[in-house]
Parts: structure tokens; C-alpha cells; sequence
């Protein structure tokens, strides 16, 4: 069973508050603690296919982003994050994080 698709007015809504539009998009640490207290829950690492806020797509400020596979950058906006490995002693995990949000000189 499919959902109907949500009126255009919720989406553009949705554009501003979930700065899924270019000119909103986050693009400092700062812009992503405020974008966490706006929404007051966001996804990090989730792409059009799940909805709700997401940091990923705020920082790429496009609706229709989708994560890369295999690490191999579209051109979609993903760009704009970097693989990082996680810092852990237990972990060899790599999770991706918002470049703007790694290169802030506002510590």
C-alpha cells in the first residue's frame, strides 16, 4: 500500500524547516546546533528515502539528496561530507559527518 504524496504547501513547509532548500542550508557547526534546536530531533545519516529532519540533507539543502553507495560521490550535494573514521579504541567503524560541521573554527 502506498501513502498519497502530501500536499506542496506541507513540502515547501518541510523545505524551510528541514532546510531542505540551497539558500538554507547548514553550513557551520553553529547552523547545525541551531537546525537540532529548531526541528528538536533529526536523523544524521538518512537521506530522502526516510522521512523526518536530517542533517545529511540540510547540509546538502536539496529535497531529493541520496546518500552515495560505495563512497562514490554523485555530485547531489554529497560532496559536501567527508568519511571520517570514528573516534573509538573498539571501533573501526567510518561514519560520515557534514563538512562544515568538521571544518568550523568556532570551537
Amino acid at each position: 500500500m502506498t501513502t498519497p504524496p502530501l500536499p506542496e504547501q506541507i513540502e515547501l513547509h518541510r523545505d524551510r524547516m528541514w532546510r531542505r532548500d540551497e539558500d538554507l542550508r547548514i553550513e557551520s557547526a553553529i547552523d547545525a546546533e541551531r537546525f537540532i534546536e529548531d526541528v528538536g530531533f533529526a536523523n544524521t545519516l538518512t537521506d530522502a528515502r526516510r522521512a523526518g529532519p536530517s542533517l545529511y540533507i540540510a547540509v546538502c539543502g536539496r529535497r531529493d539528496v541520496s546518500l552515495p553507495r560505495n563512497g562514490v560521490s554523485t555530485g547531489s550535494g554529497s560532496d559536501r561530507v567527508a568519511n571520517l573514521p570514528m573516534i573509538s579504541g573498539r571501533d573501526h567503524e567510518t561514519r560520515s559527518l557534514p563538512l562544515p560541521v568538521l571544518t568550523s573554527s568556532s570551537h
